[in-house]
Parts: C-alpha cells; sequence; structure tokens
C-alpha cells in the first residue's frame, strides 16, 4: 500500500498530538515545532513514535 503525502502529514500530526498531548488542530505541517516550545527530550520522544508507527530508523545526525 502506497501512502499519501496528505496521509503522512496527518499521521505524523497524529503521533505529535498523541506524544506531546497537543489538539491536532493546533499543529500543521508550516507550523515550526519551536512555536510550542519542544526540547530535545520532547523530539526524541517523538521521533522514537515515528519510527515505531511507520517502521523505519531516523538517523541520530537528523
Amino acid at each position: 500500500m502506497i501512502a499519501t503525502n496528505n496521509a503522512i502529514e496527518k499521521e505524523v500530526i497524529r503521533i505529535i498530538s498523541k506524544t506531546k498531548e497537543i489538539k491536532a488542530d493546533r499543529l500543521y505541517a508550516e507550523r515550526l515545532l519551536q512555536d510550542f516550545g519542544f526540547d530535545t527530550v520532547d523530539l526524541v520522544d517523538i521521533i522514537l513514535e515515528l519510527e515505531k508507527n511507520f517502521k523505519i530508523t531516523i538517523p541520530d545526525e537528523v
């Protein structure tokens, strides 16, 4: 199954919303993560959830 960019974007927003307890309607692709005051630990939590959900590995350098 091939996922569309829109479907991927919605899933990423759902994961961030769930992980950081932010209403999904406040999140959108153009909004910078810094707007929410995420720190390094928050970003690591989000990356780990993305890796688990999409069954991918995001290199540490990213």
